[in-house]
């Protein structure tokens, strides 16, 4: 016990404050610092680069994150971005945009069409291994009054987007065959569900904001869903940092 209390005194500085409700009911855990000394503490909340603990004794303190191993620091970032997502903060903000459309043909025209995507942590947290998993919709046939919306999935498994900071990726593309000169086809819009390391859903966006609503989550790896499932067989493969690896576990992107 004297060994543990002198650890903690070399590895911890006091700290003073309540805590939230959400952080009151986590395990304890046993934090192992770079030269070897533990101590097992509470979370009680993240602030920048610090975490704050409390000891079973009531003791609290604060510890630069980087003070830990490195399974410790992935740990106190995956407690903070869960608790984060419990209190309903948004983590990333979106921003789209539609890629060229690329007309071919002599007599016709096709127009192939998806979405480029920015993603920003709003957040001082650092996000270790986000899984973005996103379907793309396009309406096939704007001439076809009440025309039912496609479905294509894809996902975006970057390493980590830092605190503030952004990531981007380029969606599955859609072709649509011409009529006229033109594309008869229309993106319509994209639906996100992001997940923490542990597949645990942490935000949803939309846009437009009713596609939520109105559609279904189908989510298919690599595939897509919808009235006429051979039709877009000439899109091309997605791009090397937004195609839908074969577990949840890949890694591709930023």
């Amino acid at each position: 016990m004297i060994g543990l209390v002198l650890a903690a005194a070399l590895l911890l500085t006091p700290a003073h404050g309540a805590s939230s409700p959400a952080a009151d009911a986590t395990e304890a855990h046993t934090f192992t610092n770079a030269g070897g000394k533990t101590i097992q503490a509470h979370i009680m909340g993240v602030t920048g680069e610090s975490v704050s603990l409390k000891r079973d004794d009531g003791q609290t303190f604060n510890v630069v994150i980087k003070t830990f191993v490195d399974a410790d620091q992935t740990y106190i970032w995956h407690w903070a971005l869960l608790d984060a997502a419990k209190k309903g903060t948004p983590i990333f903000k979106f921003e789209l945009s539609k890629t060229a459309e690329v007309p071919s043909g002599k007599n016709n025209k096709y127009g192939t069409q998806g979405y480029a995507v920015k993603v920003t942590n709003t957040t001082s947290l650092r996000v270790l291994k986000p899984v973005m998993q996103y379907q793309i919709f396009d309406n096939p046939n704007i001439n076809v009054p009440g025309a039912g919306l496609n479905g294509y999935s894809g996902m975006f498994n970057p390493d980590e987007i830092a605190a503030n900071g952004t990531g981007s990726f380029e969606t599955l593309k859609v072709t649509w065959p011409g009529l006229g000169g033109q594309a008869i086809g229309r993106l319509m819009g994209l639906w996100v569900r992001v997940y923490d390391a542990d597949h645990q859903l942490i935000q949803e966006w939309s846009s437009p904001p009713e596609l939520m609503k109105k559609e279904k989550w189908l989510f298919i790896e690599r595939g897509r869903r919808g009235a006429g499932a051979g039709r877009g067989a000439n899109a091309p493969n997605p791009p090397a940092d937004s195609g839908a690896p074969t577990s949840p576990d890949g890694t591709t992107g930023n």
